[in-house]
């Protein structure tokens, strides 16, 4: 497994549109909604309506997600929503864990 980091929405979206150049689409993304340059609100829109990564799984973190449309776009959009607190990156391993082998499951159907 290859992990990438991006510190910002912008370079995000440039390693997002390098790794399809290359053949090689991320199979998930784990994604901060708090993020500088451009939000993950507009990175997670750009995945989920760009053909070329609309098969990227998304998991979103978040601490300051506070208003009930912005629960509803991320539940709508996202495929799993992990809320920052303490032990929360042991969360998203479990979680990108997951993800990965029910894409596994499915490719293989």
């Amino acid at each position: 497994m290859e992990v990438h980091e991006a510190a910002n929405g912008r370079i995000a979206l440039d390693r997002l549109r390098e790794s399809v150049s290359a053949g090689r689409p991320f199979d998930v993304v784990v994604l901060d909604i708090m993020m500088p340059e451009v939000s993950g609100f507009d990175v997670l829109e750009q995945i989920k309506t760009r053909p070329e990564w609309s098969s990227t799984s998304v998991i979103v973190i978040s601490g300051a997600v506070d208003w009930i449309q912005d629960l509803w776009y991320i539940d709508e959009c996202a495929d799993v929503y992990v809320e920052k607190r303490a032990g929360f990156l042991e969360d998203v391993a479990t979680v990108v864990d997951r993800v990965l082998q029910d894409r596994q499951a499915r490719s293989q159907s």
